[in-house]
């Protein structure tokens, strides 16, 4: 079971992975989503701040909307907006973002970023 295991977690590397070095195969990845409509947007050590962002140098950054995020946002963002942050919830520092937009029947739909 084990070597099944360690074969299946390569293949599926393979496919997830599209370069060996994952700050490349991350900015690969967002330029896919982006030609899928994506809205991304990413800002890591290296990358100068956006003017006016006041964002600090060494600040890594990574959001993903997705079309269907996008969509529900721009049809139902008008009337309530919820946001939730956690910190502190892993070993690494990584902030977890939830947005989440309701209709006026209550009916909602979420994302959930990481910072």
């Amino acid at each position: 079971m084990g070597d099944i295991n360690r074969i299946t977690n390569g293949l599926e590397h393979e496919q997830v992975q599209l370069h060996p070095k994952d700050e490349i195969s991350m900015k690969m990845w967002l330029s896919v989503l982006h030609k899928q409509g994506a809205n991304t947007f990413c800002k890591d050590k290296v990358d100068v701040p956006p003017p006016g962002s006041q964002l600090a140098d060494d600040l890594v950054i990574l959001v993903v909307q997705t079309k269907f995020q996008s969509d529900v946002f721009r049809r139902l963002g008008s009337s309530i907006l919820c946001i939730d942050g956690t910190h502190n919830t892993t070993c690494y520092s990584v902030q977890l973002l939830t947005i989440m937009v309701r209709d006026q029947w209550g009916h909602g739909m979420q994302s959930i970023l990481c910072q």
